[in-house]
């Protein structure tokens, strides 16, 4: 514990889930419980689900194995929603078991004005629920009818300031910038990309996001298909990966400081040093936040083609 009552570090677990076809909201616990336990024998206190982790549930749907490519936009809505009480105490009843933070990566839910969110959960050990909606959708999202988020949390794990940032939200450096600024010492970004192209731009933005605002980014991401609809189902794509600040203080040259080494479902962890984080931002061989000009961004007018362009406010 540092001096300052902040704890000096905080053992983290990556999961790279694979998505299967999960019949019933036991088979969902019980491969959750499967990957949390693992998670927690390799020392986890805090403990991240991919995005849209409860995808399988889709399997439910009493006619499964006839959806059509068209029919899948109604069978969400008459899915996943239902189940968000019982998803909810999933992760709670785990993080609760474990004694863990357990970020339940996200799930597709109807909100009480009648909207629909793609919804992170954060799980305490005590059992109260924290939640994030997604800020960023991509079309497929929006062709599912989803409305996107207007706020961003900070969310207190054993002292330590942790945000979720889904998937594409960790693209948008604006965000990830407000959050350090606010405190954030731990960035959690639940994904699922459904092409190799999806899962670069995120696996590059969570490195870039460590880069310069020198904070640690968690990203467990969503693998493999359950082949619903059959023949034009989402298919996963990425690795789990922690990364941290590139300096002298933490001697990781790439900034990867654990990865998935293959493209099964795995638990990958790290022990985070949030105290050396935070001195990295004083004190660093890295430019960094600390000369990061918000004055001169607030201010900043673009010369386009030659003559003042357009200020950036």
């Amino acid at each position: 514990m540092s001096d300052a009552g902040i704890p000096a570090a905080l053992p983290v677990a990556a999961v790279q889930m694979e998505a299967r076809r999960e019949h019933s909201i036991d088979e969902f616990r019980a491969h959750v419980a499967d990957l949390v336990s693992e998670a927690v024998a390799q020392g986890a206190e805090l403990v991240l689900l991919p995005e849209l982790s409860t995808t399988g549930l889709l399997a439910t749907h009493p006619r499964v194995d006839e959806l059509t490519v068209k029919e899948v936009g109604q069978a969400w809505r008459d899915v996943f929603p239902a189940l968000t009480e019982q998803v909810t105490e999933v992760f709670r009843s785990l993080a609760v078991q474990h004694g863990v933070w357990l970020a339940g990566g996200s799930h597709w839910r109807r909100a009480e004005d009648g909207s629909y969110r793609n919804t992170a959960y954060l799980a305490h050990p005590d059992g109260r629920m924290d939640s994030q909606d997604k800020l960023h959708l991509t079309w497929p999202e929006e062709d599912l009818g989803t409305t996107a988020g207007d706020r961003v949390g900070l969310f207190d794990v054993r002292g330590i300031k942790v945000a979720i940032q889904t998937c594409a939200d960790v693209e948008f450096a604006e965000v990830t910038r407000a959050l350090v600024t606010a405190g954030a010492d731990v960035i959690l970004c639940p994904s699922m990309t459904w092409n190799s192209r999806g899962a670069s731009r995120v696996r590059a933005s969570c490195l870039a996001r460590s880069v310069e605002q020198q904070v640690f980014v968690v990203q467990s991401p969503m693998i493999g298909s359950s082949d619903i609809p059959r023949g034009a189902a989402m298919f996963g794509k990425g690795r789990a990966r922690i990364t941290v600040p590139i300096d002298r203080s933490f001697g990781v040259n790439d900034g990867v400081v654990a990865e998935a080494r293959s493209t099964d479902e795995a638990v990958v962890t790290a022990t985070l040093d949030v105290e050396k984080a935070r001195r990295t931002r004083v004190d660093s061989d890295s430019i960094g936040v600390r000369h990061a000009r918000p004055e001169l961004y607030r201010n900043l007018e673009v010369d386009v083609g030659g003559g003042i362009g357009v200020a950036l406010s």
